[in-house]
């Protein structure tokens, strides 16, 4: 009986260490992104002027680990992906683009702003966004007209 104690407490400490790795790891695992992010935030406004597409500008930065949770995790999510068809997307990295970062008046990361084809500020947003969250954001963003003619 003494023995079969010992293996119970064996395995419930197994499991103990099984199931919270496995979370940790199911949780913070890196999705296969689909869409090309571009890093130019000019080249991307003015793209965007020329294709009549608004611009998703997503603010991020080393040492943030918010940044680098929703760069892993929910940027590439099938959701959020979907959405973003209809955007220029691209990551601006805090610490290379100092004129993108004064332009847009970014004072925390993550950060998410959407320029129009016209370059009006359509949305914007600071802090962490799970995939529900950054969905709703996305599709809150009215269509764009039709690009313009004989571009």
């Amino acid at each position: 009986m003494e023995k079969r104690n010992r293996s119970g407490r064996k395995g419930l400490v197994a499991l103990g260490v099984v199931i919270p790795t496995a979370a940790f790891f199911f949780m913070n695992r890196q999705l296969t992104p689909t869409v090309a992010w571009g890093t130019d935030a000019a080249a991307a406004l003015q793209a965007g002027q020329t294709d009549g597409k608004p611009v998703l500008l997503v603010f991020t930065g080393p040492g943030c680990p918010f940044c680098w949770r929703m760069e892993r995790a929910v940027l590439p999510s099938a959701p959020v992906e979907r959405e973003l068809g209809r955007f220029i997307p691209v990551r601006v990295d805090t610490a290379a683009d100092r004129a993108s970062v004064q332009r847009f008046g970014i004072e925390g990361i993550p950060a998410l702003v959407v320029v129009s084809p016209d370059g009006t500020i359509a949305a914007r947003a600071t802090g962490y966004h799970g995939v529900d969250e950054f969905t709703r954001f996305l599709r809150r963003v009215p269509a764009s007209p039709a690009a313009p003619s004989g571009s």
